[in-house]
Protein backbone atom coordinates (compact mmCIF):
# COMPACT_ATOMS: atom_id res chain seq x y z
CA UNK A 1 0.00 0.00 0.00
CA UNK A 2 1.88 3.63 -0.75
CA UNK A 3 2.09 5.94 1.64
CA UNK A 4 0.19 8.97 2.40
CA UNK A 5 1.15 12.30 4.23
CA UNK A 6 -1.05 14.90 5.78
CA UNK A 7 0.38 18.40 6.81
CA UNK A 8 0.74 18.27 10.93
CA UNK A 9 0.26 15.35 13.22
CA UNK A 10 -2.91 14.12 11.90
CA UNK A 11 -3.61 10.62 13.34
CA UNK A 12 -6.14 7.81 12.42
CA UNK A 13 -9.16 7.09 14.17
CA UNK A 14 -9.69 4.67 17.46
CA UNK A 15 -6.24 5.35 19.98
CA UNK A 16 -5.85 2.73 22.08
CA UNK A 17 -6.36 2.86 25.58
CA UNK A 18 -4.79 1.24 28.13
CA UNK A 19 -5.59 0.49 31.67
CA UNK A 20 -4.24 3.49 33.24
CA UNK A 21 -5.82 5.63 30.56
CA UNK A 22 -3.37 6.51 28.44
CA UNK A 23 -3.92 6.60 24.62
CA UNK A 24 -2.02 5.60 22.36
CA UNK A 25 -1.90 6.48 18.90
CA UNK A 26 -0.74 6.38 15.26
CA UNK A 27 0.25 9.38 13.37
CA UNK A 28 0.77 9.94 9.45
CA UNK A 29 3.61 12.26 10.96
CA UNK A 30 5.76 8.68 11.44
CA UNK A 31 5.50 8.76 14.86
CA UNK A 32 3.40 6.91 17.56
CA UNK A 33 2.15 8.93 20.42
CA UNK A 34 1.32 8.40 24.19
CA UNK A 35 -0.74 11.10 25.48
CA UNK A 36 -2.57 11.89 28.71
CA UNK A 37 -5.98 10.17 28.62
CA UNK A 38 -7.86 13.35 30.55
CA UNK A 39 -5.67 16.63 29.43
CA UNK A 40 -4.44 15.48 25.96
CA UNK A 41 -0.32 16.21 26.96
CA UNK A 42 1.99 14.16 24.44
CA UNK A 43 3.96 11.96 27.43
CA UNK A 44 6.16 10.35 24.71
CA UNK A 45 6.48 9.85 20.88
CA UNK A 46 8.54 7.39 19.04
CA UNK A 47 9.96 7.82 15.49
CA UNK A 48 9.44 5.28 12.47
CA UNK A 49 10.18 5.12 9.13
CA UNK A 50 7.00 5.62 7.72
CA UNK A 51 3.60 6.76 8.40
CA UNK A 52 1.77 4.95 11.27
CA UNK A 53 -1.60 4.29 9.82
CA UNK A 54 -2.98 1.32 12.35
CA UNK A 55 -4.44 1.61 15.39
CA UNK A 56 -1.82 0.24 17.97
CA UNK A 57 -2.73 -2.97 20.46
CA UNK A 58 -1.71 -2.97 23.95
CA UNK A 59 -0.26 -6.60 25.09
CA UNK A 60 -1.31 -7.60 28.88
CA UNK A 61 2.11 -7.05 29.53
CA UNK A 62 2.06 -3.55 28.48
CA UNK A 63 3.70 -3.86 25.19
CA UNK A 64 3.19 -1.76 22.64
CA UNK A 65 2.53 -3.58 19.16
CA UNK A 66 2.24 -1.46 16.20
CA UNK A 67 2.89 -1.63 12.50
CA UNK A 68 4.68 0.94 9.67
CA UNK A 69 4.66 1.35 6.30
CA UNK A 70 8.27 1.59 6.72
CA UNK A 71 7.86 -2.53 6.36
CA UNK A 72 8.43 -3.18 10.09
CA UNK A 73 6.41 -3.97 13.02
CA UNK A 74 7.49 -2.54 16.13
CA UNK A 75 6.74 -3.63 19.98
CA UNK A 76 7.52 -1.12 22.66
CA UNK A 77 8.11 -3.37 26.16
CA UNK A 78 8.04 -1.86 29.29
CA UNK A 79 11.59 -2.63 30.02
CA UNK A 80 13.44 0.05 28.24
CA UNK A 81 13.15 3.81 28.64
CA UNK A 82 10.17 5.12 30.82
CA UNK A 83 9.92 9.13 30.91
CA UNK A 84 11.35 12.22 32.36
CA UNK A 85 10.57 14.33 34.58
CA UNK A 86 11.53 17.55 36.33
CA UNK A 87 10.95 18.77 39.85
CA UNK A 88 9.46 21.25 40.79
CA UNK A 89 7.28 22.15 38.04
CA UNK A 90 7.26 25.51 38.27
CA UNK A 91 9.93 28.21 38.89
CA UNK A 92 11.31 31.32 39.22
CA UNK A 93 13.34 32.19 36.68
CA UNK A 94 16.82 31.75 38.14
CA UNK A 95 16.42 28.58 40.19
CA UNK A 96 17.55 25.21 39.42
CA UNK A 97 15.15 22.41 39.25
CA UNK A 98 16.18 18.57 38.82
CA UNK A 99 15.27 17.09 35.88
CA UNK A 100 15.33 12.65 36.10
CA UNK A 101 15.25 10.13 33.15
CA UNK A 102 14.17 6.60 33.99
CA UNK A 103 13.93 3.31 32.82
CA UNK A 104 12.35 0.32 33.39
CA UNK A 105 15.46 -2.13 34.30
CA UNK A 106 19.04 -1.49 35.08
CA UNK A 107 21.73 0.22 32.17
CA UNK A 108 23.83 -2.22 30.77
CA UNK A 109 27.29 -2.26 31.58
CA UNK A 110 28.51 0.92 29.28
CA UNK A 111 25.15 2.71 30.77
CA UNK A 112 22.38 4.19 28.63
CA UNK A 113 23.25 7.83 27.04
CA UNK A 114 19.59 9.91 26.64
CA UNK A 115 19.29 12.99 24.92
CA UNK A 116 18.14 16.25 26.52
CA UNK A 117 16.81 19.29 24.83
CA UNK A 118 14.92 22.62 25.50
CA UNK A 119 12.24 23.93 23.92
CA UNK A 120 13.23 27.82 25.26
CA UNK A 121 16.48 29.52 25.77
CA UNK A 122 15.78 30.36 28.65
CA UNK A 123 16.08 27.22 29.81
CA UNK A 124 19.15 24.95 29.54
CA UNK A 125 19.99 21.29 30.35
CA UNK A 126 22.93 19.27 30.00
CA UNK A 127 23.46 16.31 27.01
CA UNK A 128 22.98 13.79 26.76
CA UNK A 129 22.41 12.52 30.29
CA UNK A 130 24.17 9.03 30.91
CA UNK A 131 22.29 6.68 33.25
CA UNK A 132 25.19 4.26 34.59
CA UNK A 133 25.70 1.02 34.69
CA UNK A 134 23.52 -0.81 37.07
CA UNK A 135 21.40 2.38 37.63
CA UNK A 136 17.62 2.83 36.34
CA UNK A 137 17.54 6.94 36.43
CA UNK A 138 19.83 9.73 36.31
CA UNK A 139 19.09 13.58 37.44
CA UNK A 140 20.58 16.42 35.93
CA UNK A 141 20.51 20.49 36.18
CA UNK A 142 17.79 22.28 34.78
CA UNK A 143 19.21 25.87 34.42
CA UNK A 144 16.59 28.86 34.32
CA UNK A 145 17.23 32.56 33.71
CA UNK A 146 15.30 35.06 34.29
CA UNK A 147 11.59 36.18 32.18
CA UNK A 148 9.71 38.83 31.29
CA UNK A 149 6.67 37.30 31.63
CA UNK A 150 5.79 33.17 32.33
CA UNK A 151 6.79 30.64 29.92
CA UNK A 152 5.69 26.93 29.80
CA UNK A 153 8.90 25.19 28.49
CA UNK A 154 9.44 21.53 27.37
CA UNK A 155 12.06 19.63 28.41
CA UNK A 156 12.63 16.49 25.86
CA UNK A 157 14.15 13.28 26.55
CA UNK A 158 15.14 10.62 23.85
CA UNK A 159 16.47 7.22 23.57
CA UNK A 160 16.13 4.43 21.07
CA UNK A 161 13.56 6.03 19.28
CA UNK A 162 11.37 7.22 21.73
CA UNK A 163 11.28 10.62 23.52
CA UNK A 164 9.55 11.99 26.75
CA UNK A 165 8.19 15.16 27.59
CA UNK A 166 8.06 17.08 30.80
CA UNK A 167 6.73 20.71 31.01
CA UNK A 168 8.19 23.09 33.37
CA UNK A 169 6.92 26.71 33.95
CA UNK A 170 9.07 29.89 34.12
CA UNK A 171 7.92 32.55 36.18
CA UNK A 172 8.97 35.98 36.62
CA UNK A 173 10.26 37.50 39.66
CA UNK A 174 7.66 38.89 42.18
CA UNK A 175 8.68 41.53 44.94
CA UNK A 176 9.05 40.22 48.14
CA UNK A 177 10.62 42.63 50.44
CA UNK A 178 11.49 46.65 50.86
CA UNK A 179 14.29 47.40 53.51
CA UNK A 180 15.51 50.89 54.78
CA UNK A 181 18.06 51.64 56.84
CA UNK A 182 18.35 53.22 59.00
CA UNK A 183 14.33 53.38 60.09
CA UNK A 184 15.17 56.05 62.70
CA UNK A 185 16.98 59.32 60.98
CA UNK A 186 17.53 62.76 62.11
CA UNK A 187 16.79 66.28 59.97
CA UNK A 188 18.76 65.34 56.94
CA UNK A 189 20.22 62.27 57.91
CA UNK A 190 20.24 59.86 54.65
CA UNK A 191 18.92 56.71 54.53
CA UNK A 192 18.94 53.47 51.63
CA UNK A 193 16.42 51.53 50.43
CA UNK A 194 16.63 47.85 49.26
CA UNK A 195 14.20 46.11 47.51
CA UNK A 196 14.19 42.47 47.05
CA UNK A 197 12.82 39.96 44.32
CA UNK A 198 11.74 36.90 44.21
CA UNK A 199 14.27 36.39 41.34
CA UNK A 200 16.82 37.81 38.67
CA UNK A 201 14.97 39.97 36.39
CA UNK A 202 14.63 39.06 32.86
CA UNK A 203 16.09 40.39 29.87
CA UNK A 204 14.02 43.85 30.04
CA UNK A 205 15.28 44.51 33.81
CA UNK A 206 12.42 45.62 35.88
CA UNK A 207 11.43 48.79 37.92
CA UNK A 208 9.37 48.97 41.11
CA UNK A 209 7.74 52.16 41.78
CA UNK A 210 8.33 53.71 45.07
CA UNK A 211 6.11 56.17 47.09
CA UNK A 212 6.36 57.74 50.35
CA UNK A 213 2.43 58.53 51.06
CA UNK A 214 1.99 62.23 49.90
CA UNK A 215 4.37 63.18 52.11
CA UNK A 216 6.58 66.35 51.64
CA UNK A 217 9.00 65.10 54.51
CA UNK A 218 11.25 62.88 52.40
CA UNK A 219 12.49 63.37 48.71
CA UNK A 220 13.00 59.28 47.28
CA UNK A 221 13.79 59.01 43.66
CA UNK A 222 12.26 57.59 41.10
CA UNK A 223 11.28 53.97 40.46
CA UNK A 224 14.05 51.38 41.91
CA UNK A 225 15.21 50.10 38.45
CA UNK A 226 16.79 46.25 38.77
CA UNK A 227 18.89 45.68 35.83
CA UNK A 228 18.68 42.51 33.67
CA UNK A 229 20.33 39.24 34.49
CA UNK A 230 21.55 38.13 37.61
CA UNK A 231 20.62 41.04 39.68
CA UNK A 232 17.65 40.44 42.12
CA UNK A 233 17.86 43.70 43.95
CA UNK A 234 18.07 47.49 43.56
CA UNK A 235 18.81 49.88 46.06
CA UNK A 236 18.10 53.93 46.36
CA UNK A 237 18.64 56.46 48.43
CA UNK A 238 16.01 58.81 50.72
CA UNK A 239 16.51 62.04 51.94
CA UNK A 240 14.64 64.43 54.05
CA UNK A 241 14.93 68.15 54.18
CA UNK A 242 13.87 68.56 58.27
CA UNK A 243 11.02 68.24 60.66
CA UNK A 244 10.37 70.32 63.94
CA UNK A 245 8.17 67.28 65.21
CA UNK A 246 9.22 63.50 65.35
CA UNK A 247 7.33 62.06 62.13
CA UNK A 248 6.68 58.86 60.89
CA UNK A 249 7.21 58.42 56.98
CA UNK A 250 6.00 54.97 55.27
CA UNK A 251 7.68 54.38 51.86
CA UNK A 252 5.77 51.87 49.52
CA UNK A 253 7.49 49.80 46.66
CA UNK A 254 5.19 48.40 44.05
CA UNK A 255 5.89 45.92 41.14
CA UNK A 256 3.13 44.57 39.42
CA UNK A 257 0.11 43.89 41.77
CA UNK A 258 2.62 43.02 44.65
CA UNK A 259 3.39 45.91 46.78
CA UNK A 260 5.60 45.94 50.10
CA UNK A 261 5.89 48.74 52.98
CA UNK A 262 8.61 49.78 55.57
CA UNK A 263 7.97 52.73 57.87
CA UNK A 264 10.88 55.42 58.43
CA UNK A 265 10.72 58.18 61.66
CA UNK A 266 12.48 61.43 60.80
CA UNK A 267 13.53 63.06 64.18
CA UNK A 268 14.16 66.64 64.44
CA UNK A 269 17.66 67.85 64.48
CA UNK A 270 19.06 68.54 67.78
CA UNK A 271 22.32 70.17 69.06
CA UNK A 272 25.23 68.62 68.13
CA UNK A 273 27.85 71.29 69.63
CA UNK A 274 28.33 75.21 70.58
CA UNK A 275 31.88 77.22 69.92
CA UNK A 276 33.12 80.61 71.02
CA UNK A 277 35.67 82.95 69.63
CA UNK A 278 37.67 83.53 71.39
CA UNK A 279 36.92 81.16 74.88
CA UNK A 280 39.10 84.08 76.92
CA UNK A 281 38.06 87.41 76.69
CA UNK A 282 39.23 90.38 79.47
CA UNK A 283 35.56 91.80 81.00
CA UNK A 284 34.08 94.41 78.61
CA UNK A 285 35.03 92.16 75.51
CA UNK A 286 33.09 90.46 73.40
CA UNK A 287 33.40 87.14 72.04
CA UNK A 288 31.21 85.32 68.88
CA UNK A 289 28.99 82.29 69.11
CA UNK A 290 27.98 79.90 66.82
CA UNK A 291 25.51 77.15 67.42
CA UNK A 292 25.62 73.96 65.29
CA UNK A 293 22.74 71.44 65.02
CA UNK A 294 22.90 67.63 64.19
CA UNK A 295 21.17 68.46 60.94
CA UNK A 296 19.15 70.74 58.91
CA UNK A 297 16.06 72.99 61.00
CA UNK A 298 12.83 71.89 59.80
CA UNK A 299 10.25 74.24 57.91
CA UNK A 300 8.98 76.26 61.26
CA UNK A 301 13.20 77.17 61.63
CA UNK A 302 14.21 76.12 65.51
CA UNK A 303 14.55 78.20 68.57
CA UNK A 304 17.95 77.41 70.64
CA UNK A 305 17.75 78.80 73.79
CA UNK A 306 20.84 80.23 75.66
CA UNK A 307 22.14 80.60 79.06
CA UNK A 308 25.09 82.10 80.88
CA UNK A 309 26.09 80.35 83.74
CA UNK A 310 27.56 84.01 85.90
CA UNK A 311 26.33 87.45 85.40
CA UNK A 312 30.25 88.55 84.01
CA UNK A 313 29.45 87.01 80.74
CA UNK A 314 25.76 87.81 78.74
CA UNK A 315 23.79 86.01 75.96
CA UNK A 316 20.37 86.06 74.23
CA UNK A 317 17.37 84.10 75.32
CA UNK A 318 17.44 82.59 72.34
CA UNK A 319 19.11 82.31 68.55
CA UNK A 320 16.86 80.97 65.36
CA UNK A 321 18.10 78.75 62.99
CA UNK A 322 16.05 79.34 59.72
CA UNK A 323 14.80 76.51 58.24
CA UNK A 324 17.36 74.22 55.99
CA UNK A 325 20.38 75.49 57.30
CA UNK A 326 22.26 73.90 60.83
CA UNK A 327 23.81 76.71 62.55
CA UNK A 328 23.38 80.18 63.84
CA UNK A 329 25.89 83.17 65.04
CA UNK A 330 25.05 84.89 68.55
CA UNK A 331 27.34 87.70 70.30
CA UNK A 332 28.23 87.09 73.75
CA UNK A 333 29.23 90.22 75.93
CA UNK A 334 30.61 90.56 79.29
CA UNK A 335 31.35 92.77 81.83
CA UNK A 336 34.44 94.17 84.30
CA UNK A 337 35.93 91.58 87.11
CA UNK A 338 38.42 91.82 89.35
CA UNK A 339 39.30 88.31 88.99
CA UNK A 340 39.31 85.38 86.64
CA UNK A 341 36.17 84.13 85.92
CA UNK A 342 35.15 80.93 84.38
CA UNK A 343 32.10 80.43 83.02
CA UNK A 344 29.76 77.86 80.98
CA UNK A 345 27.01 78.95 77.39
CA UNK A 346 24.86 76.89 77.65
CA UNK A 347 22.50 75.78 74.32
CA UNK A 348 19.22 74.20 74.46
CA UNK A 349 16.96 72.56 71.79
CA UNK A 350 14.18 70.23 73.08
CA UNK A 351 15.77 67.52 75.44
CA UNK A 352 19.30 68.35 73.92
CA UNK A 353 21.89 70.28 75.65
CA UNK A 354 25.71 71.04 75.07
CA UNK A 355 27.81 73.56 76.75
CA UNK A 356 31.53 75.48 76.12
CA UNK A 357 33.58 77.12 78.65
CA UNK A 358 34.48 80.44 78.79
CA UNK A 359 36.96 82.76 80.67
CA UNK A 360 36.64 86.40 81.95
CA UNK A 361 39.93 88.07 82.48
CA UNK A 362 40.29 90.59 84.86
CA UNK A 363 42.99 92.76 83.11
CA UNK A 364 45.24 93.19 85.43
CA UNK A 365 46.80 89.67 86.37
CA UNK A 366 49.29 90.25 88.99
CA UNK A 367 51.91 92.54 90.67
CA UNK A 368 55.07 91.14 91.70
CA UNK A 369 57.85 92.46 93.89
CA UNK A 370 61.68 91.45 93.90
CA UNK A 371 63.23 91.08 96.42
CA UNK A 372 60.25 91.51 98.20
CA UNK A 373 62.41 92.68 101.19
CA UNK A 374 65.26 95.06 101.44
CA UNK A 375 67.03 97.03 104.20
CA UNK A 376 65.99 100.55 104.12
CA UNK A 377 67.90 102.60 101.58
CA UNK A 378 68.04 99.39 99.16
CA UNK A 379 65.57 99.21 96.14
CA UNK A 380 63.38 96.96 94.93
CA UNK A 381 61.39 96.60 91.36
CA UNK A 382 58.36 95.73 90.96
CA UNK A 383 56.67 93.59 87.90
CA UNK A 384 53.18 94.64 86.57
CA UNK A 385 51.41 91.61 84.72
CA UNK A 386 48.76 92.15 82.16
CA UNK A 387 45.74 89.06 81.24
CA UNK A 388 46.34 90.17 77.57
CA UNK A 389 48.67 91.95 75.43
CA UNK A 390 48.08 96.50 75.35
CA UNK A 391 46.49 97.52 72.33
CA UNK A 392 46.44 101.32 70.79
CA UNK A 393 48.77 103.78 72.40
CA UNK A 394 49.38 100.85 75.02
CA UNK A 395 48.32 100.63 78.77
CA UNK A 396 48.65 103.09 81.39
CA UNK A 397 48.76 101.42 85.24
CA UNK A 398 48.81 103.18 87.96
CA UNK A 399 50.87 102.73 91.20
CA UNK A 400 50.90 103.83 94.46
CA UNK A 401 52.79 103.14 98.02
CA UNK A 402 50.76 103.09 101.39
CA UNK A 403 54.16 104.90 102.95
CA UNK A 404 56.04 107.04 100.41
CA UNK A 405 58.22 108.11 102.98
CA UNK A 406 59.50 104.51 103.48
CA UNK A 407 58.98 103.08 100.01
CA UNK A 408 58.30 105.89 97.29
CA UNK A 409 56.86 104.59 93.27
CA UNK A 410 56.73 106.34 90.22
CA UNK A 411 52.72 107.41 89.42
CA UNK A 412 51.88 104.97 86.97
CA UNK A 413 54.08 102.84 84.05
CA UNK A 414 53.19 101.97 80.13
CA UNK A 415 52.71 98.89 78.82
CA UNK A 416 53.64 99.02 75.56
CA UNK A 417 50.73 97.94 72.91
CA UNK A 418 51.07 93.95 71.86
CA UNK A 419 53.40 93.53 74.95
CA UNK A 420 51.70 92.21 78.42
CA UNK A 421 54.96 93.21 81.06
CA UNK A 422 56.94 96.30 82.26
CA UNK A 423 58.68 97.01 85.78
CA UNK A 424 58.90 100.13 87.74
CA UNK A 425 61.73 101.23 90.56
CA UNK A 426 60.51 101.13 94.12
CA UNK A 427 63.01 103.65 96.11
CA UNK A 428 63.45 102.88 100.19
CA UNK A 429 64.40 104.70 102.73
CA UNK A 430 66.23 103.67 106.22
CA UNK A 431 64.15 102.86 108.38
CA UNK A 432 64.92 102.45 112.64
CA UNK A 433 62.10 99.97 113.07
CA UNK A 434 60.99 96.69 110.25
CA UNK A 435 57.88 98.24 107.98
CA UNK A 436 55.75 96.62 105.54
CA UNK A 437 54.32 98.87 102.59
CA UNK A 438 51.54 97.81 100.01
CA UNK A 439 52.66 98.77 96.91
CA UNK A 440 49.06 98.57 94.95
CA UNK A 441 48.80 99.00 90.94
CA UNK A 442 45.55 99.71 89.19
CA UNK A 443 44.29 99.31 85.65
CA UNK A 444 40.80 99.40 84.73
CA UNK A 445 38.50 97.82 86.99
CA UNK A 446 41.23 95.48 88.40
CA UNK A 447 44.12 95.78 90.96
CA UNK A 448 46.41 94.11 92.74
CA UNK A 449 48.72 94.47 96.02
CA UNK A 450 51.86 93.06 97.25
CA UNK A 451 53.72 93.73 100.38
CA UNK A 452 57.58 95.13 101.09
CA UNK A 453 59.64 94.57 103.82
CA UNK A 454 61.66 97.20 104.66
CA UNK A 455 64.39 96.59 107.57
CA UNK A 456 66.61 98.52 109.10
Amino acid sequence: MPSRRTPGKASVPVPAASPDGTLYVGSLDDNVYALNGTTGAEIWSFATGNNVYTSPAIGSDGTVYFGSYDDSVYALGTGGFTGVSVSPTSVVGGAVPVGTVTFASAAPSLGDAVTVSSSDASVTVPTPVTVTSGNTSATFNVTTTGVDSQKSVTISASFGGTTYHSTLTVKPPSLISLVLSPVLVTSGEATTGKVYLSGPAGPSGLSASLTDGASSVISIPGPASISAGASSSATFSITNSGVNTTTPVTVTATLGSVSKSCTMTVYPAIVSRVTLSPTTVVGGSGSNGTVYLSGPAGPLNASVSLQSSSAAAGVPMNVTVNSGSSSATFQVTTSAVTASTPLTITATLGSSTKQVAMLVEAPLARLTLNPSSVVGGVNSDGVVLLSVPASGAGAIVSITSSNPLVASVQPGVRIVSGSIVNSFPIKTFAVTQSTQVTITVNYGASSASQVLTVTP
